[in-house]
């Protein structure tokens, strides 16, 4: 069996025709895991886009549950997509979206970087308009540059 990683992430990747060609090339080669860069692929969110971001957080102080870590669900928005991974902004002091109150307190001014695995799609929130990668920032491109 072949995994190809570009596809993992697209949302074409059932039923694409430039995945089976790529198959039926390797078939019988041995080969196991394939990247290749792809035409056709498409990311699974927009810039801007609103998601909900999984994160770990600490919510006893050094008092873990016995269940395991704790987690915390927080809104967002997707900028890009680095390697593998989402880079997303969730706004410093943001709480979190299961009734908590639980605020979210970044470690780089609310820019994560982290699996897809952890984010999903947001229905309830709005997109947003990005300038250079920067969320709700000003500048003189109007909006020429993403």
């Amino acid at each position: 069996m072949t995994i190809y990683r570009k596809c993992r992430l697209c949302l074409k990747r059932d039923g694409c025709s430039i995945k089976a060609d790529i198959g039926k090339a390797v078939s019988g080669l041995g080969i196991t895991s394939i990247l290749h860069k792809c035409a056709s692929y498409e990311p699974p969110f927009k810039p801007g886009d609103p998601v909900l971001v999984t994160t770990i957080c600490d919510w006893n102080g050094d008092d873990w549950e016995p269940e395991g870590i704790p987690t915390a669900v927080f809104p967002g928005h997707y900028l890009d997509q680095y390697g593998a991974k989402a880079h997303v902004y969730i706004k410093p002091g943001t709480e979190d979206v299961g009734g908590n109150q639980f605020p979210f307190v970044p470690k780089s001014n609310g820019y994560c970087t982290l699996s897809f695995s952890r984010v999903a799609p947001n229905p309830n929130g709005e997109t947003i308009k990005l300038c250079h990668g920067i969320p709700d920032f000003e500048c003189d491109c109007f909006g020429l540059t993403q």
